[in-house]
């Protein structure tokens, strides 16, 4: 076998690893990339998610106060057409 052939054959087996090694440290790079940001938007969901429930916790205390308003207007209704009436 020739020294040349030995060689050809060695420098490329390195280039191959370094290939190898440069497109796994990319990927990594990628992969991290792509968990920081999913980490982030996780997040920013959980929040709203919190914000939401916080909100519809409210809403049987809205719900009250609208029947208690509506039962108010009702009231006031009949108190003006009971003085409509005595006039």
């Amino acid at each position: 076998m020739d020294i040349t052939a030995i060689v050809v054959a060695v420098l490329s087996l390195i280039g191959v690893i370094i290939t190898n090694l440069l497109s796994h440290r990319k990927i990594e790079y990628d992969i991290q990339t792509s968990q920081a940001v999913t980490s982030n938007e996780l997040n920013r969901i959980a929040e709203e998610v919190a914000q939401i429930s916080k909100e519809i916790k409210n809403v049987p205390v809205m719900l009250y106060r609208l029947d208690q308003l509506e039962d108010n207007q009702k009231r006031m209704e009949a108190k003006l057409h009971e003085l409509a009436n005595k006039q």
